[in-house]
């Protein structure tokens, strides 16, 4: 006997997990799997929850203002990380790709360091951004996701500048990766693809 577990989290920490557990060679069921038979095996959360986390921005503890040290201004500013995926960083994303689709060049890790360090996009999300591109083109299945609109935004992208072929290749694509995304954690997301596969007649 099983049981459905279903629970819902941010979609960019639900997209960086995954970029990490595949990384890993996990997924993303299986490395809940895991958590959820160490915990039992250990009899507790098998990590201290209330660490820092690496990266994270502390909560400072009060500090008088009168007596307070002033803090001297850093001599560069770099952009901070988001899990807000806007506008610009969808369109940075697809400069990568284009620009170095095909090339020997083609490195979706440091494309993605550069993309988050342009736009401030987590690399998580910008990863998984550029690797669903580079399967969309390919014609190869995804196992990850992205916002409905900035697929259909990459879509119309990869139609215009890279022409039939890929975008053929692209619906293939999409067609290959609905059964996989038909499932609780993905929403409506693959009714939303086979939905707009329909709209234009693929």
């Amino acid at each position: 006997m099983s049981t459905t577990i279903a629970f819902e989290i941010d979609d960019e920490l639900a997209r960086e997990a995954q970029a990490v557990y595949g990384g890993m060679g996990l997924t993303t069921e299986l490395a809940i799997r895991l958590f959820l038979q160490r915990t039992v095996a250990e009899g507790r959360i098998p990590f201290d929850p209330f660490a820092p986390i690496q990266g994270a921005n502390p909560m400072p503890a009060p500090l008088d203002p009168a007596t307070a040290p002033r803090q001297p201004e850093p001599a560069k500013q770099t952009r901070r990380s988001t899990s807000k995926i806007t506008f610009e960083m969808v369109e940075r994303v697809w400069r990568a790709f284009s620009e170095a689709h095909g090339t020997p060049s083609f490195d979706a890790q440091r494309l993605a360091e550069e993309v988050s360090e342009d736009t401030g996009m987590s690399r998580g999300s910008a990863f998984i951004y550029l690797v669903i591109l580079d399967n969309l083109v390919a014609g190869k299945p995804n196992t990850r996701n992205m916002k409905m609109k900035d697929l259909e935004y990459y879509m119309g992208r990869i139609q215009e500048e890279l022409g039939e072929p890929s975008f053929g290749n692209a619906c293939e694509s999409l067609r290959q990766s609905v059964e996989y995304w038909d499932k609780p954690q993905f929403g409506k997301f693959a009714e939303n693809v086979q939905g707009y596969l329909e709209s234009i007649g693929r």
